[in-house]
């Protein structure tokens, strides 16, 4: 890994915008890097993709309840939230991980 920030440095936690916002300055200011530049792959569509949707990052679903039927425990989302906006969903990281390796061809 090339960064960690974590929400005890932070001070705050999801789906608080100041987490992402800690994020994005630490990648912009070490990296060079935008949001446009990243990939955040996660499973709550509450505490992660819709903070994350909002700041301008590309997300990818590991959606492993889908099994079981839906969200389980999340929260539910805002009216506001389109679900379309998602890059991608996976059942599992293994799923996720499967993927990447075909698309780079290995």
């Amino acid at each position: 890994m090339d960064a960690i920030v974590t929400a005890q440095d932070v001070g705050a936690y999801k789906p608080s915008r100041h987490n992402f916002e800690a994020l994005l300055d630490r990648v912009r200011r070490d990296f060079g890097a935008l949001p446009s530049d990243m990939l955040h792959v996660a499973q709550s569509l509450y505490h992660d993709h819709a903070p994350a949707i909002a700041m301008g990052l590309t997300t990818v679903w590991i959606d492993r309840r889908a099994a079981a039927g839906g969200q389980g425990a999340t929260k539910p989302l805002s009216a506001g939230f389109d679900p379309a906006r998602i890059a991608a969903r996976f059942e599992s990281m293994a799923a996720f991980a499967a993927a990447v390796a075909a698309e780079r061809g290995g």
